[in-house]
């Protein structure tokens, strides 16, 4: 099985909005409505930017995940940390290294644009327990919670 992470290309971003809406469908955010032309936006956004990064993960040539972010300074410092947008890893390559390549890909760029923290969530609620448990194996902590108060 060959596992390989890359950069996202503009030619990617369409395919991948599908793949966003797979994950959106899948997620805690269902309820919320999709907008298609939003999530391209962002994909090309990303792309140009040069404080975000968007990467893909490819399991034997097929497209199985991705993950995007953007580096931010904390609102009480002018040091910066890199925080996610979302990430995903399709169903059927869960049981692989998939995750483990896109994280690490999403670290290194964290690292290399001298961030102090590299933060991931769990917000959609997808399996959060073994999520919790692959970032714990990876070296992140813990550091609190997300609580939703729907108000619609």
């Amino acid at each position: 099985m060959n596992i390989a992470v890359r950069d996202l290309t503009f030619e990617d971003v369409p395919i991948m909005v599908a793949v966003g809406k797979q994950m959106h469908e899948e997620s805690a955010f269902a309820p919320i409505s999709w907008d298609n032309e939003k999530a391209l936006r962002l994909g090309y956004w990303v792309i140009a930017n040069n404080e975000a990064c968007a990467f893909i993960v490819e399991v034997d040539g097929e497209r199985a995940g991705m993950i995007l972010g953007a580096i931010q300074k904390y609102y009480f410092s002018q040091e910066t940390q890199l925080l996610d947008f979302l990430w995903y890893v399709k169903p059927e390559y869960r049981s692989t290294q998939a995750a483990v390549k896109l994280i690490n890909a999403y670290i290194e760029f964290g690292k290399s644009k001298g961030c102090r923290e590299v933060n991931m969530q769990i917000a959609t609620n997808v399996h959060p327990e073994k999520t919790g448990e692959l970032l714990k194996n990876l070296n992140f902590t813990s550091v609190g919670g997300t609580y939703v108060h729907s108000v619609t």
